[in-house]
């Protein structure tokens, strides 16, 4: 994969994804397919090509001898960001060519100067994944796009390797087993190259939904290490890291760390809930142990197993050495822990108006609160919506105690309340299943608890937000 920038006479290629319907459906709510005749050509080209005033930059991806993309970004004056673009034609998709561009792209902008890139995705639009993927992260949403933000920097990017270019990784593979000493022997050596083995591992590359991946760590547009995994998703949506390694020349200042968080973060994102692995050697033990991962016993062949559940990490006790999870009187008290936990939370709480009615109305609300020492972690409000059902009304936890059960723990001590003050059932409203990753998590938390789905209102917030209402019985 490769940039290229075009020539006017390349320009066939624009024309013809942009007006394939299937490439194009992504701007269905604007018109879908664009109109690019050859007429209008020239004029383009000098304002994008030419005479671009550094306000602009556009280039094809391009994989051997074939266009199958474009990546660009330009800067919106009015709003005063980088805005970027990304387009994989239809026939090209599901290749992994979007992840590479986009990566190419992030990397080309940050050696142009560009600080932070952004783009306004349309809220339908499920290439919404492939940047949160790369990265990017939700700065705000309005009722037709969402606002995605990613800082450039020499932050560790995955680079997703295709299968029909796993043979060179398979030449680093057989290097990184000799040189770190997992294998010695010739018979293990003839084995990990042969066809065997590897076409154990090339057929599940192939395999749906519990694919094999092999990726590259990547900073500054530079190859520093590598791993292969496979995230289960048909069972438990446990990740197996079946090999993991830094190459010599770049170990050192915590690069393995900042790589295991980039591939964390990637994997989370295509729906790994926890990790697990081998490891016998003493250094790399204490590696894996520093990460979060635990002793689980051995597997078939008497291999240590290491397990990292919750990222590893237990709820922190408060400054007395205990978890403080409690009930909040004052109003006044109530709108200020509101405001502390929503005001951290803008992928769930982004619009500026509907976080101030939530904070507004907890001064009324049942509050219960989760502390770490004196400061305030996560909140829970409910509020009754019939004569024998509560709601949860609006509940969040700061990111940073995020999976440590904190949010578990709110609801048992809100469900004890209202058990106390003789409800039979509490509801609770989110985003329907299937939307938004944010709110997928949202759903499966919820459905943890005990929650079971009764109804969906396809535009009681908006066409975009169908709403899901769940219900308990508790008593």
């Amino acid at each position: 994969m490769e940039l290229y920038k075009p020539d006017l006479k390349d320009l066939w290629f624009r024309e013809k994804f942009m007006n394939d319907p299937d490439t194009m459906s992504y701007n269905n709510a604007w018109g879908g397919t664009i109109a690019f005749p050859e007429s209008k050509w020239e004029d383009w080209y000098d304002y994008w090509i030419i005479n671009h005033d550094n306000k602009r930059f556009y280039r094809y991806l391009k994989e051997g001898d074939t266009y199958v993309g474009e990546i660009a970004y330009h800067l919106d004056e009015k709003r005063n960001v980088w805005i970027a673009d990304v387009i994989i034609p239809f026939e090209y998709r599901g290749k992994g060519y979007g992840t590479q561009g986009l990566g190419l792209l992030c990397e080309a902008a940050a050696n142009n100067g560009i600080a932070i890139l952004y783009d306004d995705i349309a809220i339908d639009n499920p290439g919404i994944s492939l940047f949160l993927k790369a990265g990017f992260c939700e700065e705000y949403r309005t009722d037709e796009y969402i606002m995605l933000k990613k800082e450039l920097s020499n932050k560790i990017q995955i680079e997703e390797i295709l299968y029909e270019k796993v043979g060179e990784f398979w030449d680093d593979h057989i290097k990184y087993l000799v040189t770190d000493g997992i294998i010695s022997d010739k018979e293990d050596i003839d084995y990990y190259k042969g066809s065997h083995y590897r076409g154990i591992l090339e057929s599940h590359m192939k395999r749906e939904p519990d694919k094999q991946h092999m990726v590259y760590f990547i900073q500054d547009g530079v190859r520093i290490g590598a791993a292969s995994y496979c995230t289960y998703k048909s069972e438990d949506g446990k990740c197996f890291i079946l090999d993991y390694w830094v190459f010599p020349e770049f170990r050192g200042n915590g690069t393995g760390h900042r790589c295991y968080e980039a591939l964390e973060k990637y994997t989370r994102a295509d729906g790994a809930k926890y990790y697990e692995l081998n490891s016998e050697k003493d250094a790399s033990v204490r590696f894996w142990k520093s990460l979060g991962f635990i002793p689980n016993g051995v597997d078939e062949y008497d291999m240590p197993l290491f397990i990292k559940k919750d990222d590893g990490r237990k709820i922190p006790d408060s400054a007395d050495g205990k978890r403080i999870i409690s009930i909040v009187d004052d109003s006044k008290r109530k709108q200020k822990i509101s405001r502390c936990i929503l005001e951290e939370l803008p992928e769930w709480f982004g619009i500026q108006e509907s976080r101030e009615k939530y904070i507004e109305d907890s001064a009324n609300r049942a509050m219960v609160a989760s502390f770490d020492g004196d400061k305030p972690t996560g909140f829970l409000c409910l509020k009754e919506t019939g004569k024998a059902t509560v709601e949860v009304a609006v509940m969040g936890v700061l990111k940073e105690y995020h999976r440590m059960g904190i949010g578990k723990m709110l609801f048992e001590k809100a469900r004890e309340i209202a058990i106390e003050q003789g409800y039979s059932f509490i509801q609770v409203k989110t985003v329907q299943m299937g939307r938004y990753k944010e709110y997928d998590d949202t759903n499966q938390f919820y459905q943890s608890l005990g929650f079971k789905e009764m109804e969906v209102f396809p535009t009681l917030w908006d066409e975009w937000n169908p709403c899901q209402v769940y219900i308990m019985a508790i008593s």
